[in-house]
């Protein structure tokens, strides 16, 4: 997902607000202290027009 964004030029806030969470959440997921849920996976997905296997790997 890091990689996703840098590539992008798209910020955590920005993601977080996408999805409807706090900056601090979104952070807790992307250093794993929180879990990635099927929604999530489903959404970041739909957001960057990509298969959930590219999400996820």
């Amino acid at each position: 997902m890091r990689q996703l964004m840098k590539s992008r030029g798209i910020s955590q806030e920005q993601l977080a607000q996408a999805r409807g969470i706090t900056q601090g959440a979104f952070s807790n997921k992307l250093s794993n202290k929180r879990p990635w849920n099927t929604d999530d996976i489903t959404f970041y997905s739909a957001y960057f027009d990509m298969p959930v296997t590219s999400i996820i790997s």
